[in-house]
């Protein structure tokens, strides 16, 4: 088991603090949410441990090493992220968008092996893609592009994967399809899985541990299946004080308190 213990000491953008005093310590295996309002700061840890717009004080230590002092390159071996925008001009098919994964592993001018594409055309098969491979990305749909990207994000390898908001533009089928190969893949490659999500609901089903942020700071740690109904409502009320939940068949449910 590795544990990527995360110490933000401020982060943000030129020269606004977004986040502060950030602690967590996240676990191989399982999957660690991100749980808050807009604007809470969610996004801007995600930037500042990949170093892109955002900068960060702090640390990021994966076995005793500081993946935050890593070149770009060696940090996207160890690191891969799945962003909630990416902007991919026309042109390109869903095979290279996917064969991209690879590049972090590569030397400069180095193509992809005919080893690299047959594991890339295996994933595009479970994960129900390999008829779309042809196909220029941009006309695919959201869920297509979605399961496309994390193609390309699982073909990185990083023992530490960021996904940030991936579900916000997915239906309901392509939402928990994604969930569910994520998940299994977390647990069954050992990966230190990380999550931003605005759905309690969705969190509080498939995660273990979830960290409650608001105005850039962390409000709670939730573990849902560790602790009771009424501790864990008390903690999402300090974000969202109209929130209640209700148990049924072992599950918690949010709902809004009018």
């Amino acid at each position: 088991m590795s544990v990527c213990q995360i110490r933000i000491e401020k982060s943000g953008y030129e020269s606004k603090v977004i986040l502060e005093d950030i602690r967590m310590d996240c676990v191989s295996g399982k999957i660690t949410a991100l749980l808050g309002p807009n604007g809470s700061g969610k996004s801007t840890l995600f930037k500042s441990l990949m170093k892109n717009e955002a900068w960060g004080q702090g640390s990021c230590l994966l076995d005793d090493e500081d993946l935050l002092l890593l070149s770009p390159k060696k940090r996207a071996r160890k690191i891969a992220l799945l962003a909630q925008e990416n902007v991919i001009l026309p042109g390109y098919r869903a095979l290279d968008i996917l064969l991209s994964g690879f590049y972090p592993h590569l030397d400069l001018f180095m193509p992809v092996s005919d080893a690299m594409k047959k594991k890339a055309e295996h994933l595009a098969e479970e994960l129900g893609i390999k008829g779309l491979l042809d196909m220029d990305f941009t006309h695919l749909s959201a869920g297509q592009k979605q399961m496309v990207l994390l193609g390309r994000t699982l073909l990185q390898d990083a023992e530490i994967i960021l996904m940030d908001e991936f579900d916000n533009t997915l239906d309901f089928e392509h939402k928990h399809e994604m969930m569910r190969y994520f998940s299994n893949v977390v647990a069954k490659q050992e990966k230190i899985g990380i999550m931003i999500s605005h759905d309690a609901s969705f969190v509080l089903a498939n995660c273990e541990c979830i960290y409650l942020m608001y105005q850039g700071k962390l409000s709670a740690k939730i573990e849902p299946l560790k602790e009771e109904r009424e501790a864990i409502e008390n903690k999402l009320r300090r974000v969202y004080p109209h929130m209640r939940l209700i148990e049924a068949e072992k599950q918690y449910y949010p709902i809004y308190e009018i």
